[in-house]
């Protein structure tokens, strides 16, 4: 078990370095735009460990600073990828310290860093301390672009929802300011009325007012007729 798995290491690293990337003129980590793709050495999880002889397993990742993704395949074609990881899902990444036990190849692929995301976290390796730092920098260069991205996207609804509002309560003052006027004019009308009694009501007081008088009088005429008498 030990030779193969001597074997397919060695295997592993002939093919991470005889493919190189295509088509790349500038490194995407650096510029901060289009993308950067590279064979990686990457640690199975321990289901993966259990089921298979090797602990690693390599994988073409890209970085995408464009569409502001990543993802791995088997292959450079990238006929069948990974399940896209956003920036904004990035949660860190850090340097790997150097094994003790290593082998002293250049195809080595023993500098390592960790990407930890949402999903999952990744133990990434690299044959080089500058390619590791590389993608160390520029992963944690992504994950404060998706920050910006999602502030970004959070101010945009919320003046969204501000237009909103202030159209609701617009349409709620051209409503209700009909019925206030109508409460209004009802209001004044009624105030009116009352102040303004029927001419009948005044007569019948009047008349009222006259009657006791004139009871007044004859009470009065009445009690000097009974003090002369007396």
């Amino acid at each position: 078990k030990k030779r193969v798995s001597q074997c397919l290491d060695r295997c592993g690293d002939q093919m991470d370095h005889n493919e190189e990337p295509l088509g790349q003129v500038e490194d995407a980590r650096v510029t901060r735009q289009g993308r950067y793709s590279a064979w990686l050495k990457k640690a199975k999880s321990e289901n993966a460990r259990c089921k298979l002889i090797q602990s690693h397993n390599t994988r073409y990742f890209t970085i995408d600073f464009d569409s502001q993704i990543i993802f791995y395949s088997h292959s450079t074609s990238q006929k069948k990828v990974s399940q896209p990881i956003p920036f904004r899902d990035i949660l860190g990444a850090e340097r790997l310290p150097l094994p003790t036990k290593c082998r002293k190849s250049k195809t080595a692929m023993i500098f390592g860093f960790i990407l930890k995301t949402k999903p999952r976290t990744f133990e990434l390796f690299t044959n080089s301390s500058t390619d590791a730092a590389q993608w160390t920098f520029s992963l944690n260069a992504a994950m404060e672009m998706g920050k910006l991205k999602c502030l970004e996207q959070l101010k945009v609804l919320q003046g969204q929802q501000a237009e909103v509002r202030n159209q609701d309560e617009g349409a709620s003052l051209v409503r209700t300011a009909p019925q206030t006027a109508a409460v209004s004019e009802d209001e004044k009308e009624a105030s009116r009325l009352k102040q303004e009694r029927p001419a009948t009501e005044v007569e019948q007081e009047m008349a009222q007012e006259a009657a006791a008088a004139r009871r007044k009088q004859e009470e009065e005429a009445a009690r000097q007729k009974q003090e002369e008498e007396a």
